[in-house]
């Protein structure tokens, strides 16, 4: 499969599916601090907290495919091996 850029939106979200989809991890980080004054003085306290969680994105989005640049082009060869490619241009002169 060899595609440039595709205008269509439902031919370029059936492409998108062609390539699949693959697994990313996001790490999301919150932090937090308190304090309180008492009689026995200043009494002070921070927190943080981490969680990282997995998401599923696919591999070329509808919008990288409607924005492939002149004579660029993405394949997908065997299912499973995903280039992007130029074709050049040659000048004589």
């Amino acid at each position: 499969l060899i595609v440039g850029a595709i205008q269509d939106i439902e031919t370029a979200e059936m492409i998108a599916e062609k390539f699949g989809k693959t697994s990313i991890s996001l790490m999301s980080e919150n932090k937090g601090t308190g304090s309180k004054t008492e009689d026995t003085g200043l009494e002070y306290s921070a927190t943080t907290a981490r969680s990282i969680s997995d998401k599923e994105v696919p591999k070329v989005s509808v919008e990288i495919l409607q924005g492939l640049p002149d004579l660029q082009y993405l394949a997908l060869v065997n299912r499973t091996m995903a280039y992007k490619g130029r074709i050049p241009v040659v000048t004589m002169g």
